[in-house]
């Protein structure tokens, strides 16, 4: 952390499993901003019933486990998953509207597959959204 500090970072990305604890008090102590991630890395099957009932299940542990931490700045949906189907664009707003039910003060993320697309911010007030032809967010 030290080291972060003296480079003048004021962000950290973390990885795409459950931060701990422990990292997110020192990142609420230190006054560094993150992201929550899911754990939602190249999701298959995303019409199956069962994949949406747990996605759910594991956005409303995330948030709630996370939702205290001043340091979380947003909450990412997923990671390089199928967005340039219907069946992607679908799974993708039904964990972004989840997510908006659940906390609607912090901005949303996620990552596509595609390569060279980044959807950088999902944000529920200003619909703000780059780069993407992408019209899960365009509403």
């Amino acid at each position: 952390m030290d080291i972060i500090e003296e480079l003048r970072c004021n962000s950290i990305r973390g990885s795409n499993y459950p931060q701990s604890a422990y990292w997110l008090d020192l990142l609420d102590e230190r006054a560094l901003c993150s992201g929550v991630r899911s754990c939602f890395d190249h999701v298959q099957h995303m019409t199956d019933p069962l994949v949406h009932e747990r996605a759910m299940h594991m956005l409303e542990e995330m948030i709630s486990y996370n939702f205290n931490h001043p340091s979380v700045l947003f909450w990412s949906v997923h990671n390089e998953c199928d967005t340039n189907t219907s069946e992607g664009l679908g799974f993708t707003k039904l964990l972004t509207d989840r997510v908006r039910e659940l906390d609607n003060s912090r901005l949303i993320t996620y990552t596509t597959h595609r390569q060279a697309v980044w959807i950088p911010v999902c944000e529920s007030r200003t619909k703000w959204i780059n780069d993407s032809n992408d019209s899960v967010f365009r509403e």
